[in-house]
């Protein structure tokens, strides 16, 4: 019996890319008694106008009390849109977020306290006519006495597909 071949239309299949671009955190990064979105200190990305995506990013998250709980966003160059979310159970929202041009959408995430917790963000982006940095901003959903931190070694990995 002769096994069937297979073969791959080439007129439907990018090139591939280079390689993925791989952003770590060097550094604990803590935020106290704030609501106010920051921008990340490490995780960031930039990219060049028209260009598109795919992020994912691996954090491993500390906070003092159960109070604080997360918020996430992010900051982008004018004109550039993004689905993100999450497969985690400790989002309050939805499981994906469609961020507007020029918007600054954000998504609380429950969390218990004093523990390290993992969670993993994913993210296509399509860049319009603008260069610029994409970048993970982040606060405490309820202003707490207390700190939230971002741990040395979270980290962004990107996959340039256009």
């Amino acid at each position: 019996m002769a096994m069937a071949s297979f073969q791959l239309d080439p007129a439907v299949v990018d090139p591939p890319k280079a390689g993925a671009t791989i952003v770590r955190k060097t550094a604990d990064q803590t935020i106290n008694n704030s609501e106010v979105l920051v921008n990340d200190a490490h995780l960031v990305l930039p990219v060049l106008a028209n260009e598109i995506w795919f992020i994912e990013m691996s954090l491993m998250l500390w906070q003092a009390n159960a109070t604080a709980d997360w918020n996430f966003g992010w900051a982008y160059p004018v004109a550039t849109t993004m689905k993100w979310g999450t497969d985690s159970d400790y989002w309050k929202a939805t499981a994906v977020q469609d961020l507007q041009e020029e918007t600054e959408q954000a998504v609380a995430m429950n969390a218990l306290a004093a523990q390290i917790l993992g969670i993993a963000l994913r993210a296509i982006v399509i860049v319009g006519g603008n260069a610029g940095n994409i970048n993970l901003q982040w606060a405490q959903l309820v202003a707490t006495e207390a700190n939230n931190t971002i741990k040395e070694n979270s980290c962004l990995i990107a996959h340039k597909l256009a």
